[in-house]
């Protein structure tokens, strides 16, 4: 398994890539900005993106997810309470923060007990509401 911690945008938000060796299949959980890292890293390593992993709606976490998209194809995940923050720039936080780029919705909405899977790898959705 691949595991990097990097830290992005003006607020250094916490983003974490996660990979299987296995099958070169990764995700990206909280893109907050710099996409184009994000997608060097990953190549860097040998990783194709697959998922995009979404902890909240807020702009600070979410910041590249149009961008990844566009690029990867990647699927974007985020719990279902959230789903709305994705496209609204006042629940995000993007117009308090000074967020630029386009914004996109999920492809799928998470549940308490749902499961993530990349390559081999299994993630099981805690749902843990709160900031």
């Amino acid at each position: 398994m691949f595991f990097r911690n990097i830290k992005l945008g003006p607020l250094e938000t916490n983003c974490y890539l996660l990979g299987c060796k296995e099958t070169n299949k990764a995700l990206v959980i909280d893109p907050a900005a710099e996409g184009d890292f994000i997608l060097k890293v990953l190549k860097t390593e040998g990783f194709v993106l697959e998922k995009i992993i979404n902890t909240n709606g807020h702009w600070d976490h979410t910041g590249a997810n149009a961008h990844l998209k566009a690029i990867t194809g990647a699927e974007i995940c985020i719990h279902e309470d959230d789903k709305a923050f994705l496209n609204d720039e006042n629940l995000s936080g993007k117009s308090l923060l000074g967020g630029v780029g386009e914004t996109v919705g999920a492809d799928r909405l998470l549940r308490h007990g749902d499961q993530i899977v990349v390559g081999t790898l299994k993630l099981d959705v805690l749902h843990t509401p709160g900031h």
